[in-house]
């Protein structure tokens, strides 16, 4: 199952809700909520069901909700969730998620899935909704996204738009409430269904992506597919003894040692594996040498890598360890660190609790490298490749430490995607918004 570094997507707010019915959920968000009261929601276990999320929270009807401390949302916010609505109830409303005067989203009488947000106008409170009728759709997981970004109010179902608004006008939602409701509470109305990977992010942005592609997500098992100026692309997903299967069909490396083979996070239904080193200098891959992965000037070169870090290391490199620095190698020391010739080092931060999906962009043209993580330009430093040109080598690809057998790397790796130009921002943003966001797990 695909679970998002939200964090990095500017998510205030992420439960999982993977905790007993006794616990309080736990916030993966970047804010951190506190949970000032609640009469808990069941949790439930549905590891067993074709579903793309593990556990859920079952809400009562009549009892359950969970209040939690308020955050201004600035001017956008951007809501998700796995809803499941058991049933109508024809008295009165359901409340889903509820901010006071600020937002509501809701399951009307009349059968119609609801979002509300109030906005100041002209000294004025103005109410804009969008509804979808879910009367045929009861007792059916569904994926639901709405999205307010001060010119439009979008829901979308299962990665369709079903409303919008397009009347806000740039006004942004009142920042009116204290306090924050997640299924009832308000005025008694109580929310009768189950609730899954609840997210609230600050950033409308990136709904549309996330919504779409999350849902086409969940039967993949989001490897790094291979493009038409890929060099080689390695997803891990075959088992063919002591082979690294390059996707591409060019470039086949080698497994020494025994790198434990591993369940992706994201793909324990579709089969996506990966490698985890132990820090053993004994376990690495290799892959032969080819001018294909040479860095030229005027060519540049692009490395993504899906994994996760446990102690630093060499991820993956193509140099001569002599003085100076030949060839170039991505890290991960507590960051991600681009190297290039003559020594020269670029990093990012980068979180080791976390799955990650970083880029390192060698720009062949301008002399540039940039670092991405999370889908955005984290760091970038400008190289001086000797006489215009990255000196290259005949050594081989080393992943997991270095030839020499230092820089030994402890983590997961899951995928790596090598291609002969320097990718744009927009294909990374797009690459991480989509098929292969940050995970978390």
């Amino acid at each position: 199952m695909a679970r998002r570094h939200l964090r990095e997507m500017g998510t205030s707010l992420f439960f999982r809700f993977d905790e007993t019915s006794t616990i309080a959920p736990v916030d993966y968000g970047k804010d951190g909520m506190t949970i000032l009261d609640a009469i808990l929601p069941t949790a439930e276990d549905v590891s067993d069901q074709d579903l793309p999320f593990d556990y859920c929270r079952t809400f009562d009807g009549s009892t359950n909700y969970i209040r939690i401390t308020n955050v201004v949302h600035r001017y956008t916010l951007w809501v998700s969730m796995w809803l499941y609505v058991d049933q109508i109830n024809e008295s009165e409303y359901e409340s889903i998620y509820y901010a006071t005067n600020e937002f509501h989203f809701r399951v009307r009488t009349d059968g119609y899935l609801e979002g509300i947000v109030w906005t100041t106008e002209s000294g004025s409170t103005v109410d804009h909704r969008i509804s979808y009728d879910i009367t045929s759709r009861l007792q059916e997981w569904l994926y639901v996204t709405w999205s307010y970004s001060m010119n439009s109010f979008v829901m979308w179902v299962n990665g369709e738009e079903v409303d919008r608004d397009d009347t806000p006008n740039g006004y942004q939602i009142r920042q009116a409430a204290t306090r924050r409701y997640i299924g009832g509470l308000v005025n008694n109305n109580f929310f009768d269904g189950k609730i899954a990977e609840f997210i609230h992010n600050d950033s409308a942005g990136a709904a549309f992506l996330h919504c779409n592609t999350y849902l086409a997500s969940k039967d993949s098992s989001l490897g790094f597919e291979v493009e038409s100026d890929s060099i080689a692309v390695y997803n891990f997903d075959d088992d063919y003894g002591t082979t690294v299967v390059d996707d591409t069909g060019n470039h086949d490396g080698v497994i020494h040692g025994s790198p434990t083979v591993i369940n992706a996070p994201w793909g324990k239904k579709a089969g996506a594996k990966g490698y985890s080193f132990n820090g053993s200098s004994a376990n690495y891959l290799t892959i032969p040498h080819s001018t294909d992965f040479d860095l030229d000037f005027g060519k540049g070169l692009t490395v993504e890598i899906l994994g996760k870090r446990t102690v630093s290391g060499s991820m993956i490199n193509k140099h001569t360890l002599s003085t100076p620095f030949y060839g170039w190698e991505v890290r991960s020391t507590g960051a991600i660190v681009g190297k290039i010739a003559g020594g020269i080092d670029n990093e990012c931060a980068l979180t080791d609790t976390y799955s990650f999906y970083s880029a390192v962009v060698f720009d062949g043209h301008r002399q540039y490298m940039y670092i991405y993580t999370g889908g955005y330009v984290v760091s970038f430093g400008l190289y001086e490749p000797e006489n215009w040109n990255v000196v290259s080598n005949t050594g081989d690809i080393y992943i997991s430490k270095r030839p020499d057998n230092t820089d030994v790397f402890t983590g997961e790796l899951y995928g790596i995607r090598i291609t002969g130009r320097a990718k744009d921002m927009q294909e990374i943003i797009a690459f991480h918004g989509t098929a292969n966001p940050g995970v978390t797990f």
